[in-house]
């Protein structure tokens, strides 16, 4: 199974995501470019560690593959090992060519966007059989318990396919 990982991982590396912090906490910042975290003029920022999550909007736009296979949307806490995964679906033909699916995931405990380690975008196979599945863009944000909208993650131009039973680890940000 190979794993792909998001390519913000080097832009950080470079110091190309602005990032304001003070007392320990981070202050989210509209990002240039592409990929990254932050948040923008219709987006809550604050002290991002102890932000509530309640849940989580999963945005996925498919490029030119789409796919029937089972996609899951996975998140991992730093609290605990393992990683917990909702399969992505909805009444609608999700993941075709070139649409833009969006799911809403509730959670049964708020989460503090401190504790979350990692994201993850799991083929799990299943359905009918197709050889890949193409991811074109991910945007993951979190909802408060107030209902405020906060950018988790975001990245376009992806361009990898994902065959049955692999995944995509979107690099959450760091704070």
């Amino acid at each position: 199974m190979r794993e792909k990982t998001g390519r913000k991982v080097a832009l950080r590396a470079t110091g190309a995501l602005p990032r304001a912090l003070a007392g320990g906490f981070g202050l989210w910042l509209l990002l240039a470019g592409e990929t990254g975290c932050g948040c923008g003029p219709d987006y809550t920022c604050g002290p991002a560690p102890a932000l509530p999550i309640s849940a989580f909007v999963v945005t996925i736009r498919t490029g030119d593959e789409g796919t029937d296979m089972d996609i899951h949307f996975c998140y991992k806490r730093r609290s605990e090992g393992d990683y917990s995964c909702t399969l992505l679906d909805s009444p609608a033909n999700d993941f075709e060519a070139h649409q833009t699916d969006v799911f809403q995931i509730h959670l049964s405990t708020p989460i503090a966007v401190g504790d979350l380690d990692r994201f993850r975008i799991w083929n799990s196979g299943g359905g009918f059989f197709e050889l890949s599945w193409e991811i074109d863009s991910i945007r993951i944000d979190g909802i408060l318990a107030d209902g405020t909208t906060v950018m988790l993650y975001k990245e376009t131009g992806i361009g990898d396919e994902l065959y049955a039973n692999e995944s995509y680890y979107p690099e959450r940000c760091s704070y």
